[in-house]
């Protein structure tokens, strides 16, 4: 009996020993990716970015040229579009089209600061902040006022179509009055919540 539990201790742990020995041992290999998925993901959203990056420059130099013609190039035909101030969304090249030629004349000059990015193979979502100088009226140049300077927000929602990017969606809003208690930095974004 007693040779009887030795072959069975021995069975045993050949049963446990052989898997082992068959398989690569994990513990003392390096870390390596199994493939370059995603190092290939990486590079793919880079590429995509930096073309939406070079689309959205030409779009703000037509922008500061008042060129609607080459702006509404830039455009989903589907695109949403509301400027900031305004409680009217336009959709459709043809609304969003008329809602330029009636503010690119008031605009004057506009600066934008990235806050955030996200892309994927099809959308790119980007919130900006903006400045704006707005031209001087007629009236505020017989009073000799200087116009004042705008600031706020915008939201862009890219698509990707026949390889180049597209304005699905663009929202401008106006930053929210200061206050003596709740004034934050220029810059500053709250993330999770926090503050």
């Amino acid at each position: 009996m007693f040779a009887f539990a030795r072959f069975r201790t021995a069975l045993l742990a050949a049963a446990v020993l052989v898997p082992l020995a068959a398989t690569r041992g994990h513990a003392q290999a390096l870390p390596t990716p199994r493939d370059d998925t995603d190092e290939r993901l990486s590079l793919y959203r880079g590429e995509l970015l930096r073309d939406a990056t070079a689309m959205l420059d030409q779009w703000r130099a037509a922008f500061g040229n008042d060129d609607l013609r080459t702006l509404m190039r830039f455009y989903n035909r589907k695109a949403v579009l509301q400027f900031a101030g305004s409680s009217t969304i336009q959709q459709g090249t043809g609304n969003v089209e008329t809602a330029l030629r009636a503010q690119l004349p008031t605009v004057g000059t506009i600066e934008f600061a990235l806050l955030d990015a996200e892309v994927s193979d099809n959308l790119l979502y980007v919130v900006e902040r903006y400045t704006m100088l707005p031209e001087p009226t007629a009236a505020a140049d017989t009073a000799g006022e200087a116009p004042a300077l705008v600031t706020g927000t915008t939201t862009l929602v890219l698509v990707r179509e026949r390889g180049g990017w597209k304005i699905r969606a663009q929202m401008f809003m106006p930053a929210a009055p200061a206050t003596a208690t709740a004034a934050a930095p220029a810059n500053a974004v709250h993330e999770n919540g926090s503050d």
